[in-house]
């Protein structure tokens, strides 16, 4: 990960795969320190969970508006009618080019470099207490999926139930020495959530668009569509992921 942070951290212009590289990045280590049992959470880890959060939230920006063209390409896609491909191609034109938004991440070099070269040393032996903290977040996780799968579900909550799976699998790949058979559902199910992200991301920035009124309109059609495709097809893997105990053992992994 550090070695990551430190080839990004070289870049002069920047590329929407980069910022996807460097917000894992930055997800995998904020993943390590919530499973630091609270005494082992020292002053340094806290500063640089805290870096590592600006930092992500200094490319959100970036990121969510190259999910517009990417969710809006996607629409169009699917569309079936030539009306509503030029809906998605008119509302496509009125965005900001997410070029000059992601170019604009370069100012955060100097802060890559500073968390590449300077992470904090986890605790030695803590292996019993990380399966432990591993387990309690699964149980978190069961209990918010519980509430996202709800059809009255609203949009935080999808957000942070996103969060959680990807924080999830995150540790499981950082503590399993063997690919865990959870993992890739949770994989899957982390990517069916961030398209359902990706659409409501779009959905909202529609409510601010005041012109094109009637492909507004075409594309909100779309817009529901696949989102109600996509929680359809998300409830059998969330099952899957958190019907039952599925980390049961894992500390003997």
């Amino acid at each position: 990960m550090a070695d990551q942070l430190t080839e990004l951290g070289r870049k002069s212009v920047w590329r929407a795969r980069h910022v996807h590289k460097l917000r894992v990045c930055c997800k995998r280590w904020r993943s390590v320190l919530r499973l630091l049992p609270r005494r082992q959470r020292t002053p340094a880890w806290q500063q640089f969970d805290d870096s590592l959060r600006a930092l992500a939230q200094g490319f959100g920006k970036a990121r969510d508006q190259q999910v517009l063209v990417d969710t809006l390409q996607l629409l169009a896609g699917s569309a079936v009618s030539a009306e509503e491909r030029e809906a998605c191609a008119t509302i496509q034109l009125g965005l900001p080019s997410p070029m000059a938004v992601l170019n604009l991440a370069a100012e955060h070099c100097a802060l890559i470099h500073q968390l590449a070269g300077s992470p904090p040393q986890l605790p030695p032996a803590l292996d019993k207490e990380l399966a432990s903290t591993l387990q309690r977040n699964y149980r978190q996780s069961r209990r918010t999926a519980r509430q996202a799968l709800r059809k009255d579900a609203d949009v935080e909550t999808l957000h942070r139930f996103r969060k959680r799976v990807k924080y999830l699998f995150y540790q499981i790949e950082l503590l399993s020495r063997y690919r865990h058979p959870l993992g890739t559902d949770l994989s899957l199910l982390g990517s069916m959530l961030g398209k359902i992200h990706d659409l409501q991301v779009l959905q909202v920035e529609l409510d601010n668009v005041v012109s094109a009124s009637a492909q507004r309109g075409l594309v909100k059609q779309l817009l529901r569509q696949q989102l109600k495709l996509l929680r359809k097809a998300v409830d059998p893997v969330c099952s899957r992921c958190f019907a039952e105990p599925r980390l049961q053992g894992f500390s003997q992994d």
